[in-house]
Formats: C-alpha cells, structure tokens, sequence
C-alpha cells in the first residue's frame, strides 16, 4: 500500500542528482547506508538542496516542479515519496494543519482562505523497521518541534495539467472565503464554557468569516438581499364604467450581520385600492446562526443589494346588457282592449 512504483520523472532527473550529491557530500553509495540515514538524507536533499521553497495556492505538475526547482510542501512531498519507493522504502504524504502561532491571508483570485494559528502543510513520513513511521518533515517540524491536526494521508502523486486547470476554473467561478484555525485548550473551553456548548466556537468561527466576507464584497459588515413582489387585481365593470384597481406589494428584507452572526428579516405589506393605502409591517424576525464546528464556507454576491421583483396582473371584466326588443302582447288581450273602447265610445255618442 506504502510502496509503490515511482514516476518516470523522477526516476529519470531526480534520483541521479540525489545520488552524485551523496557521493560528493557524503562519500557514500546507497546501497552502503541504513534504511533511516538514506531517508533521512533524501530528505534533506529534497527539502534544502533540489527544491527552492516557493509557496503557492495552486497546485503543480511534477514536471513544473523539477524544470524549475521551485515548489510548495506539497510539491516537495510528491518528489520526496517518489524518491523513497525508488530505494524501496514505504512512505507516504501526511496531510493537515501544523499548530503555529502564525496568522496569515491567501488570496486566490476573488477567493480568501484565512489561516489562524494552522499552517497548511504536507509532509513525508517513512516506515523504517525499527523505528516505525518516522517524520521527515525538514521544512516545518511536524512531529519533530511542532503538533500536527492529520487531516488524512495519500501516496497519489500524479497531478496533471487538467486537474490544475480545474482548480484554478473553480476559483474563477466561486467566490468565497474559508477560514482555517486551531485553537488552543485555553482559548477553546473558554469558548466553548469548558466544552458544554460547541455552538459558541461555531459563531465565533462564522462571525470572523462573515466579517471577511464583507470586506469581500464591500457591504460594510453585513449582506443584504431584498426580495419585492408586486400583485395588482384590476376589476372593471361596464358599461357603468366603474373601475377598481387593488395593489398588493410585499417587501421581504433579509440581512445577516457579522458581529454578532444574526439573521433579521423584516415583511412589510402595502396594500392601495380605490385610492387609499394601507401598509402593514410584520414584526422583526432575528435568527441566530448555529452552524456545526467543521469547515465553514460562506458565498456571498459582490453586490449589497439583490432585488427581484415579481409582477402578475389580473383582469377581471364584468359587463351588464340591457335588451331594448318590443314587449310581446297576445292576441286575446288586443281583441278585449278594442271591445272595451268599442264600448266607451258607443255610450258617449247615445
């Protein structure tokens, strides 16, 4: 699992470099040396002498890293494990955080990883018999000065162009900021109220990242999303002409403040008909943040302000006939109306 067949590449211009350095500085084959002062050497080869250390938020190709000699811990521990399976020596890249009392920015495109008291690293361990698995981390310490948090271990070192240009297609296309930070046993229980409530290292943590992804996206501390829909009903009726327009417009406002981590959102309703206005306001809902101490990653948009609004129009039209056709009169009425004035007039002339 530990042992695997190394790269081409450094099989080809690393491995004999580290072997004619031996021969110079040392003196000696490595066939003619322990399993512990070879690793040991390779170490100090990789990490002083072959590799100049530039750090970098990107990864890169082996091939980048040995033309031109310049790579991060990540990219010395790829070199290094490949080494080390070339003498037929287990090994394997440890991944994770080490406990430095530093604090430090990295900007990646329009992105932001923060760093507190953690230093992302990566380093080589070996297995020697023996002595077991044995740090060889000549760059930063880990396990030899300083503590390290595992955040797991690998032995794929491959990293090809289209992977790095993955990384840096997801950087162009999110923005986001990601704090990682190791606290102390002091500065944690006091947090936490002595580990009973982890919720309070949780907005602790998100009220820092909030705080930067303000200055992210130039909203001064908070990040405001206004939602605005719009409902006119329009009733008319004819042919009286009488038209009556209601209004309805309900304003949704959410905004989450850095310090302390809320949420508030405010409703407020206004409604118009026959011209008279009537606005209503629900009362302020404030929602405190509680999020689960892991890894924290918060977008946000680079604008203050999103509105959308919704417009849906309804008419309704009513109208009224009003038939002007002759009244039907039957027969028989019209023959006993005619008998009656018959009648009338035949008394007046007698």
């Amino acid at each position: 699992k530990y042992l695997l067949k190394p790269m081409e590449v450094v099989a080809e211009k690393v491995k004999p470099e580290f072997e004619k350095w031996l021969r110079r500085e040392k003196g000696v084959e490595p066939g003619e040396m322990s399993r512990i002062s070879l690793a040991v050497d390779a170490a100090y080869f990789i990490y002083a002498v072959f590799i100049e250390y530039s750090p970098s938020a990107l990864p890169r190709t082996m091939e980048q890293v040995i033309e031109s000699r310049r790579g991060d811990c990540d990219d010395m521990s790829r070199i290094l494990v490949n080494l080390l399976w070339s003498y037929g020596i287990p090994a394997k890249i440890a991944q994770g955080y080490v406990y430095l009392n530093l604090s430090m920015q990295s900007p990646v495109g329009r992105s932001l990883y923060i760093f507190r008291d953690a230093g992302p690293h990566a380093f080589v361990m070996a297995y020697v018999p023996g002595f077991g698995w044995v740090s060889l981390d000549f760059l930063a310490g880990s396990m030899i000065i300083y503590p390290f948090i595992f955040e797991g271990e690998t032995v794929y070192t491959n990293i090809t162009e289209q992977q790095v240009e993955e990384v840096v297609e997801m950087h162009r296309r999110h923005v986001f900021v990601q704090m990682m930070s190791i606290l102390g046993r002091e500065e944690f229980e006091k947090l936490s109220l002595g580990g009973r409530d982890l919720s309070r290292v949780a907005l602790w943590a998100m009220s820092r990242i909030m705080a930067r992804a303000a200055e992210l996206s130039g909203v001064g501390g908070g990040v405001a999303t206004t939602v605005t829909r719009t409902r006119t009903v329009t009733v008319t009726l004819e042919p009286a002409g009488e038209t009556r327009t209601i209004t309805v417009v309900v304003t949704r406002v959410t905004t989450v403040t850095a310090s302390p981590v809320r949420v508030t959102t405010t409703i407020a309703r206004t409604v118009t008909a026959s011209g008279r206005t009537y606005v209503t306001t629900v009362p302020v809902v404030t929602t405190v943040v509680k999020v689960k101490p892991i890894k924290s990653l918060v977008t946000v948009e680079r604008t203050a302000t999103v509105t959308t609004t919704v417009s849906t129009t309804k008419t309704i039209t009513r109208t009224v006939e009003r038939s002007s056709a002759a009244t039907y009169i039957p027969p028989t009425l019209i023959v006993a109306a005619a008998i009656v004035v018959a009648a009338v007039i035949y008394r007046r002339r007698s």
